[in-house]
């Protein structure tokens, strides 16, 4: 049978924010179905979308409860006719859960991390609300919570990871690190998360005070406010403080990651891990913490290492440990980029999406 698809997203972030995303609509797209979407219609993606046939209509919802917004959407569901309607973030979600009212399309949310609890009112505007046929959770850890807030239907949610292909990464070329300091024979470690509580960066900087003095290890941290003061202060304050350079946010961070000999995220909770999936698809040997979905992609000691949430010195002993073991390294980085390969492509994403869409359009 043939599916009509609406798809409600946003694409104005970077491009590394929107790939593995982008990916699937155009994977579905070439298994036949009918995709329309509505988005920012300038944007790189936007532009890609075209180019694939896929329709793009210019508009994303300025503010999460849009008059305007929600009549366009069910003006393009009343003229189209879909099956489904997908609605993956931000005012997407209020505006299509409230255009859907009285129109006869399946609808589906996605949620990406633990941001959804049953006492927020706005939630009964979005994924909560009854209008919602289905919750697409990025990982098992993230539908676990989402039925903890679901007061009826349990059976709403449904978890299908989102999948990356190591292709994508093949142009990315290390950075000269010699230019910010780092000398051409460092050991270096690298963090790319914005720096909020949730990503534990301060955990990571305090695991440094535990390595020995006489190592050549330098810490770099890439990502939205790690240049800031608080940041600032924290490295200051450190004894290895001219090992640790934090940049802020870049847009040729992937090449920093290229350039870095192992892969290091100190999250307190994580819904799956966009960063650590890139850091796998580069072949780099990777420590995490048991911070809930990150975990579905590494395989203990197989693929990558895990330890505790909140404990700096069992971080600087993964480190060390692979700082003294290369061969370790290189079977942890092979391993990764393989499980990318194997479990976690977009062709298979692409293929789970595809037989839930038809599953849930013949109901």
């Amino acid at each position: 049978m043939s599916i009509k698809l609406l798809v409600i997203t946003p694409t104005n972030k970077s491009v590394s924010n929107h790939m593995a995303e982008a990916e699937m609509w155009i994977g579905l797209k070439k298994q036949g179905i009918e995709i329309d979407l509505i988005t920012h219609g300038n944007s790189y993606f936007a532009n890609k979308f075209k180019k694939e046939g896929i329709h793009v209509i210019d508009h994303y919802p300025s503010k999460k409860v849009s008059l305007e917004s929600i009549k366009l959407i069910k003006d393009v569901l009343k003229k189209g006719k879909y099956d489904i309607l997908h609605l993956t973030k931000g005012h997407g979600l209020s505006n299509g859960v409230l255009a859907a009212k009285g129109i006869p399309v399946k609808v589906i949310t996605y949620i990406g991390s633990k941001s959804l609890y049953w006492h927020d009112p706005t939630t009964w505007i979005s994924q909560l609300s009854p209008r919602v046929d289905k919750i697409h959770c990025v990982s098992h850890n993230i539908e676990q919570h989402v039925k903890k807030q679901i007061l009826f239907r349990k059976k709403k949610t449904f978890t299908i990871h989102k999948g990356y292909n190591p292709d994508w990464f093949s142009a990315i070329k290390p950075i000269d690190l010699t230019e910010y300091n780092i000398p051409k024979d460092a050991f270096v470690i690298c963090c790319l998360a914005r720096h909020t509580k949730v990503k534990g960066i301060p955990y990571l900087v305090e695991a440094m005070k535990f390595l020995p003095k006489n190592k050549n290890i330098h810490l770099l941290i890439l990502g939205t406010y790690t240049n800031g003061k608080d940041m600032a202060d924290i490295i200051a304050k450190h004894p290895y403080k001219n090992n640790i350079h934090a940049l802020g946010r870049l847009k040729n961070a992937l090449d920093f990651l290229a350039a870095s000999h192992i892969y290091v995220q100190p999250s307190l909770s994580e819904g799956l891990g966009r960063a650590i999936l890139e850091a796998m698809s580069l072949e780099k040997p990777t420590i995490i913490t048991n911070a809930g979905g990150c975990t579905e992609l590494i395989e203990n000691e197989k693929s990558g290492i895990i330890v505790p949430v909140k404990n700096a010195k069992a971080i600087s002993e993964a480190i060390l440990r692979l700082y003294k073991d290369k061969e370790l390294r290189t079977k942890l980085g092979k391993n990764a980029k393989n499980r990318v390969i194997t479990d976690f492509h977009t062709n298979t994403t692409v293929e789970k999406m595809y037989h839930f869409y038809k599953q849930l359009a013949e109901k």
